[in-house]
């Protein structure tokens, strides 16, 4: 787990690391990808008390970005491939959750 909340930690600006991968200058895609990847093995499904999925999609930095809209913008990088894991995620947790 502490590997987890490690990836949803804010800095001062409210910008977590996944946020900030997606400013990257090069690799973002890639680096949001394994993140995602990661999330999608490692976070815990079945706790109740673990709120790291909403911490991960309802996070906000000081601009009113979340994960989700910085996926969004179009750049230099293409994050489709982000997006449809970032949802893998999603269905995974509403599906341990019964919801």
């Amino acid at each position: 787990m502490f590997q987890v909340s490690a990836l949803l930690v804010q800095d001062k600006l409210g910008w977590t690391p996944f946020m900030s991968a997606t400013k990257a200058d090069t690799g973002a895609r890639e680096i949001m990808e394994k993140f995602l990847q990661f999330l999608i093995q490692h976070m815990p499904n079945n706790d109740p008390s673990s709120d790291c999925l909403n911490k991960l999609i309802e996070t906000k930095n000081k601009s009113n970005d979340t994960l989700f809209t910085l996926l969004m913008r179009n750049g230099h990088e293409d994050f489709g491939k982000s997006r449809e894991k970032l949802f893998e995620l999603m269905e995974k947790h509403s599906n341990s959750q019964g919801n």
